[in-house]
């Protein structure tokens, strides 16, 4: 496995996280006033945090003051709890993550959540010093389901695209990711579906449930 950079997600591949989001939704329009429509999880799931805001903004806040960036850093501050103090990672995050620092690979975060919380937790969890930068869902352009995200944070790693891999526990960011030319690896867990993790083994490179699993394979073959 030749890898010279590395472009991971945040929410459900480093970091236990996703799971914390689930009702703030509900809870958020309820505190203002609003009732959510039934199907908002699914509506904003594959959204980063700048279009969460405008899609708020548009369908609930239309004649209010209140702004597409108010609504998304009030969002912040009720998932900050967590990312300070409670995320862990991932199996195997910090072995993996050290040991491709140790072999020289650059690695960049791109995640549809916000740049202080990602620092605040990953600082908390011993790993934010071997990431070079962090782009974040307040840029609408990081968006997942838009390959440019991709390249962009390619060419802040300045790695070959063949020898760059994107690490990822949701389909559409693979599906977007492979369609670009990039190879995943898939962190599989007990949320994705048999269908998705059939979609998973199709597209990437590697499906893990622990990245100690890739750690043989990243050392290459003993002598």
């Amino acid at each position: 496995m030749k890898i010279s950079g590395a472009i991971f997600d945040l929410d459900d591949t480093l970091t236990y996280s996703e799971h914390i989001w689930e009702g703030i939704p509900q809870m958020f329009l309820k505190r203002h006033g609003k009732v959510a429509e039934e199907d908002i999880d699914r509506k904003i799931i594959n959204l980063n945090t700048a279009q969460i805001g405008e899609y708020f903004k548009e369908h609930y806040f239309q004649d209010s003051k209140r702004t597409a960036k108010s609504i998304v850093t009030e969002f912040g501050i009720m998932g900050a709890p967590y990312y300070l103090f409670k995320v862990p990672l991932m199996p195997g995050t910090k072995k993996l993550v050290k040991q491709l620092y140790k072999q020289g690979v650059t690695m960049t975060i791109l995640t549809a959540n916000e740049r202080h919380l990602v620092r605040a937790a990953l600082r908390r969890l011993g790993i934010l010093k071997y990431f070079d930068s962090i782009r974040c869902g307040s840029d609408p352009e990081n968006a997942k389901s838009n390959p440019k995200s991709f390249e962009n944070a390619l060419a802040a790693l300045g790695t070959p695209k063949e020898e760059t891999f994107v690490f990822e526990d949701s389909l559409y960011a693979i599906e977007t990711a492979t369609a670009a030319g990039f190879k995943c690896i898939a962190m599989q867990s007990a949320k994705h579906s048999p269908e998705t993790i059939a979609r998973f083994h199709e597209l990437c490179e590697y499906v893990v449930t622990d990245y100690t699993e890739l750690l043989d394979i990243l050392e290459g073959p003993k002598a």
